[in-house]
């Protein structure tokens, strides 16, 4: 329970979904998913964030799917979809854009389908500008495309809340409760400088070619007290979509 933890501070986190261009009857562009026969898509187990937004994404759009799951690692997954066992899966930023463009973008096996969108200021979903400029669309957009509507629904509303927590606190740093202020205070002033360290920010572009976004500690406790306050509509949709 988030009661039973004090934060230090967080990472940020985009996931780009994206899929084999010859996915039958073949995708040209992310729009185009509209068409498929049926997605084949590579996870790690059924109640994994991972899984669970690629699921509920298809299933907003409607689209006939079969998980393939219970793959150890990212490497796995995309070796995997290099073999055409599965034609779709998502990826974490820094992985897609270190692994994923070089092997399987670049090469004309796959192409980008969308990155999940977050909640913006006014309430409404929202994507990464930077990940736009790349040719990646938010997937609000791609399903506007392919079915000339906005999506809705309990289903979405819960993939739009899951993608906006995940997003905005993909990895998040804690001591126990209890633990001394002084140290708390201490750690998050470091965590902090971490952010602005010149050495660690290059390793880090050179690493995963994007810069670091931290949060700091008020920022995890507002997504903690977002997990807190989620319907109890959307909490069945979640509860029943990891097979709870």
């Amino acid at each position: 329970m988030s009661e039973d933890y004090l934060p230090i501070g967080g990472a940020t986190g985009w996931t780009v979904a994206y899929a084999r261009r010859d996915t039958p009857p073949g995708l040209q562009q992310p729009a185009d998913i509209a068409k498929v026969a049926k997605m084949f898509f590579g996870g790690y187990s059924r109640g994994a964030s991972h899984d669970t937004r690629i699921r509920l994404a298809l299933e907003v759009m409607n689209l006939p799917y079969q998980a393939v799951t219970g793959f150890p690692s990212a490497g796995d997954i995309n070796k995997a979809f290099q073999q055409n066992e599965i034609n779709m899966t998502s990826s974490s930023l820094p992985a897609y854009q270190s692994q994923v463009v070089p092997n399987i973008i670049n090469t004309g096996i796959g192409m980008p389908l969308w990155h999940y969108a977050v909640i913006g200021p006014d309430g409404q979903p929202a994507g990464n500008p930077a990940l736009m400029k790349q040719d990646i669309p938010v997937y609000t957009e791609v399903y506007r495309q392919a079915f000339g509507t906005m999506p809705s629904g309990e289903k979405f509303e819960a993939l739009l809340l899951m993608n906006d927590i995940a997003t905005k606190l993909q990895r998040g740093f804690f001591l126990p409760k209890g633990a001394p202020d002084e140290a708390a205070a201490d750690l998050r002033r470091g965590y902090q400088a971490l952010a602005n360290d010149a050495d660690f920010v290059a390793d880090y572009e050179r690493i995963t070619k994007e810069k670091p976004d931290f949060v700091g500690a008020e920022d995890v406790q507002l997504v903690f007290d977002k997990m807190r306050a989620v319907r109890p509509e959307i909490r069945q949709v979640l509860k029943v979509s990891i097979g709870g």
